[in-house]
């Protein structure tokens, strides 16, 4: 499990690259780069894929009762409640990773924001 986990974070910057990758695909990808990051066991690992698989569905379901892009609010809300989910079966040292990684990523998001509009991207 974990060579096959290996395997697939090793495609996931060549992935994002790319087409948008298919829903199934993109679980496969988060839970081999979570397993990865935060040093998941396998029994984490089953738990993460069946929440990742279930913040798919739902995130396919807003899309199709918005007609395209969701409402910021309901996104946030589902993200919310997937990120509790996840938090829920991680140990302390797996929990304070989470929460770095997430960090990361919205500090990513919002220097990619800042330059999409011609802002620099030190600016707050």
């Amino acid at each position: 499990m974990v060579g096959l986990a290996m395997a697939l974070y090793a495609q996931a910057p060549a992935a994002r690259q790319g087409a948008p990758l298919p829903p199934e695909k993109r679980v496969e990808v988060w839970t081999a780069y979570l397993t990865a990051e935060l040093q998941l066991r396998p029994d984490q690992q089953e738990k993460l894929k069946a929440i990742l698989t279930d913040h798919q569905k739902q995130m396919q379901r807003l899309r199709q009762e918005a007609g395209g892009r969701p409402p910021r609010e309901k996104v946030r809300a589902l993200r919310q409640q997937t990120d509790s989910q996840i938090e829920a079966f991680l140990d302390e040292a797996q929990k304070a990773r989470w929460r770095d990684l997430k960090a990361d990523w919205r500090r990513r998001a919002r220097t990619w924001h800042r330059q999409q509009k011609g802002q620099d991207p030190g600016e707050d």
